[in-house]
């Protein structure tokens, strides 16, 4: 095999790698995005599993991100 075909197989390997990188970039979700959601399911779950309630926190890299109560602090006095 010479150089020159290997140069090229590399080249459109790592094109099809870049193409397909930003494909994945780009239907993943925002942090805002994913934050939201995960507070609706939150609030969902505990609407469904009838808990009094639940406080959640997001970190990333040692930094609260998201924090976030849910539900009664006293259930009976609602």
């Amino acid at each position: 095999m010479t150089a020159r075909p290997l140069a090229f197989r590399l080249l459109v390997a790592a094109f099809g790698v870049l193409v397909h990188s930003a494909s994945v970039l780009a239907q993943s979700p925002s942090q805002d995005e994913a934050l939201a959601a995960f507070a609706v399911q939150l609030a969902e779950d505990v609407a469904a599993d009838n808990v009094g309630g639940i406080a959640a926190g997001v970190m990333v890299d040692g930094d609260l991100v998201w924090a976030q109560a849910f539900g009664w602090a006293d259930r009976d006095a609602r």
